[in-house]
């Protein structure tokens, strides 16, 4: 998964921003997140790939595999580097960039099932499949 452009405002190498970067490893990729600080490429396998900002500057070029305990069937919304992912039975997973050079997939309101989900500055919104909206905080989590 390639793309361009300038996803980390502190990242020295983007003064060209035409050319084309690798986000994720080589591979199948069904669906993709864009973020204004980071970008997330979701595999083929379920695994969601993400490249940009993290607290670790040796990393923000580097491809890092979203620590979760289960795969994902679709990215939904992006804002800075906050993501998120709805799996086969439609649970929202969250996260961003944490310390060091990782990113941590965690429930949000697991006992819901999502169809869509929007991702602002500081919170996320869902929609369930009987048409309600849910709205959660990035972290901690909030019903």
């Amino acid at each position: 998964l390639w793309c361009w452009g300038q996803y980390d405002p502190y990242d020295s190498l983007s003064t060209n921003n035409n050319l084309p970067r690798e986000v994720a490893p080589a591979g199948s990729y069904v669906d993709v997140s864009v973020g204004t600080q980071s970008l997330c490429g979701l595999a083929a396998d379920g695994a969601a790939w993400c490249r940009g900002w993290t607290t670790e500057s040796a990393t923000r070029h580097v491809p890092i595999r979203v620590q979760s305990p289960v795969p994902f069937v679709k990215l939904e919304g992006a804002w800075d580097s906050f993501h998120c992912g709805i799996t086969a039975d439609g649970a929202a997973w969250c996260w961003t960039a944490v310390a060091q050079s990782s990113y941590v997939a965690e429930a949000r309101l697991p006992a819901l099932r999502f169809t869509k989900i929007a991702v602002g500055p500081y919170s996320a919104c869902g929609r369930t499949a009987d048409g309600r909206s849910h709205c959660w905080y990035q972290r901690p989590v909030y019903p």
